[in-house]
């Protein structure tokens, strides 16, 4: 009859059946305002053959003007024998207003549809109860806020249910989850969380990832990486520029004694990481180079390292070298005629060649690599007197020296 009736925080496990519209909590509910809110049906329906059953409401019709509402509920009974059965309810006028939010069933329609159902016109329609289970190594949580009825047993959070220990939710929703995970085995790190069931993560490396359900059981596991092992590179500090006569420009050095890596690339880097590469890195010219490395795991593997420096190490300059073709060093002294010798100079590559007399009445000029030495006619020295030809140092080479001596 007219009125309002709330029913909350019940479970009924009766069995219920014979009547036509009988109903899991509510048979009729003709001429009333109805809210059934955090209750569950466990029962088993048994209802004659071919009349109505409702898993909740057998029967919410009347002539209008009454609202029906079902919240935070679950039909996890079961049904014998064949009928027309809905697991939220029938609805044989639909004049009523209904609200239906947050319902969940384990045994689908029978032998019915939506449109001779509560549900009929309802955006929501209640949800098949799909389980969020955890796997080994993983706890599982719905990260919503809490609303617990303590006799029915249900916990609600707003989208989604916990009852008997298990959480449920229907297909296409999104919950917010609270995850965590057992220690990782020896040698190796957590990775991700992975669903099976076709249900998504939005973030699987999270503690606190939002799952999109499908429409089946979905079961959350820990996935570990193995570890990788690696040595890291170290700086060569022996290294001197490798050029001689025969190679004057070099040839390129390894600046590291390289890292070694399992399951995993070592790069490197002589430009403070705006580039990498594989190679061991190489130098020729002497001077300073300093080089990173990083460690970059394999697919499915954990570790690694990002950029480090090594700091620098330096290619130092190779001794240079100054040779004098053969030369006669006598008859300086003095005489009536000039005194002239010219000797060719055998450098390092790119040294400029210079030279300096001893005693200004010797003259010294250079042409190329041939150095020529002088003195007037009549001119009177002292000897001995020394010539120094040096080729200078360059970016390879330190400066080298040699000397020729005016001899009497």
């Amino acid at each position: 009859t007219d009125g309002t009736c709330t029913i909350q925080n019940c479970r009924v496990s009766a069995n219920v059946g014979g009547a036509q519209h009988s109903g899991g909590i509510v048979g009729h509910c003709y001429h009333a305002n109805i809210s059934i809110i955090g209750c569950v049906y466990s029962g088993t329906l048994s209802p004659a053959s071919g009349q109505w059953t409702g898993g909740i409401i057998g029967w919410g019709g009347d002539d209008g003007g009454h609202t029906i509402s079902i919240s935070n509920c679950l039909f996890a009974g079961s049904l014998v024998g064949s009928t027309k059965f809905h697991p939220i309810g029938i609805l044989q006028n639909q004049n009523n207003t209904k609200y239906l939010s947050n319902t969940y069933y384990t045994l689908g329609a029978q032998n019915t549809n939506d449109d001779a159902s509560f549900v009929k016109d309802l955006d929501y329609k209640g949800k098949f109860a799909r389980s969020i289970t955890a796997g080994s190594d993983v706890t599982v949580a719905n990260a919503g806020s809490a609303t617990i009825y303590d006799v029915s047993g249900i916990t609600s959070y707003g989208t989604g249910i916990l009852y008997d220990g298990v959480l449920f939710a229907g297909n296409g929703e999104a919950i917010s989850l609270t995850l965590s995970h057992a220690d990782a085995p020896a040698g190796s790190v957590f990775s991700q969380y992975t669903v099976s069931g076709g249900g998504t993560l939005d973030n699987p490396t999270s503690n606190s990832p939002t799952l999109t359900m499908t429409d089946a059981n979905q079961t959350i596991n820990a996935q570990w990486s193995e570890l990788i092992t690696y040595t890291a590179p170290t700086l060569r500090t022996e290294l001197t520029f490798n050029g001689n006569k025969n190679n004057v420009a070099g040839s390129a050095q390894n600046l590291v004694n390289a890292g070694t890596v399992t399951h995993g690339t070592i790069y490197y880097s002589t430009n403070g990481g705006s580039s990498w590469s594989t190679l061991v890195p190489q130098g020729t010219n002497a001077g300073s180079y300093t080089v990173h490395y990083k460690v970059v795991p394999d697919a499915g593997y954990s570790g690694g390292v990002g950029s480090i420096s090594l700091g620098s190490t330096t290619i130092a300059k190779a001794d240079g070298w100054c040779e004098l073709s053969s030369y006669s060093s006598s008859g300086w002294r003095s005489g009536l005629k000039e005194k002239k010798e010219t000797i060719t100079v055998t450098h390092h590559y790119g040294g400029t060649l210079t030279a300096t007399s001893s005693n200004s009445a010797i003259t010294v000029s250079i042409s190329g690599n041939e150095v020529t030495i002088s003195r007037e006619a009549l001119d009177f020295v002292i000897t001995p007197i020394t010539i120094t030809i040096t080729s200078a140092e360059t970016t390879n080479y330190k400066a080298k020296s040699a000397t020729y001596t005016c001899n009497q």
